[in-house]
């Protein structure tokens, strides 16, 4: 019995991490207000298709679930996450991420799907780093997948709803974002 409990949650929480933030996403609003930029900041580097590194990502993971005390195996992650954001302020985030993972011997896996959007605003502190704010957040396809009913919350580096403030670091090549007290680091290619 206590081996099935202890299975049950290390099962729960490798499919909670792996969540990340989710959502394609709707339509930008053509009324609504542009980015707002700080005093110095450039909102230039954030503007295209960003695509989640899938090695940082789950190494992140399992450096995570590790140290939660999940005796986790081994992890795979593949798949996608998709950021765009557009220069008139918005942000369409899709998620097709499949999960495999290794835990007391038992091999499970499961698959995240989302999409959603929201109107992104920038406060930047100097050229590459500052603070993204979420706004009207709509989902186009709810969170879903093979997830277990008894899962515990989700360990993603942002969430899109909360409306909290997103710390960016952004370059030509990279950008990296982490909501308040994420355990995870969104890090994200060209």
């Amino acid at each position: 019995m206590r081996t099935t409990i202890s299975l049950t949650l290390a099962a729960a929480a490798v499919v909670v991490v792996l969540a990340g933030c989710t959502a394609p996403g709707g339509s930008a609003d053509p009324d609504a207000d542009p980015p707002v930029d700080g005093e110095t900041g450039e909102t230039s580097c954030l503007v295209g298709d960003w695509y989640l590194d899938l090695t940082d990502y789950t190494a992140q993971s399992s450096e995570y679930l590790l140290g939660i005390g999940i005796p986790l195996e081994d992890l795979d992650i593949s798949g996608q996450q998709k950021l765009t954001f557009t220069a008139d302020g918005y942000l369409n985030i899709a998620t097709d991420l499949t999960t495999s993972a290794v835990v007391m011997g038992q091999s499970i896996a499961t698959t995240t799907q989302s999409a959603g959007g929201a109107d992104w605003f920038w406060d930047a502190t100097n050229d590459a780093d500052g603070d993204l704010t979420l706004e009207n957040w709509a989902w186009t396809v709810e969170p879903g997948g093979e997830t277990d009913p008894a899962a515990p919350p989700a360990a993603p580096f942002f969430d899109p709803e909360s409306g909290d403030t997103i710390a960016v670091a952004c370059s030509a090549t990279s950008l990296s974002l982490q909501g308040s007290g994420a355990p995870l680091v969104g890090n994200f290619t060209r």
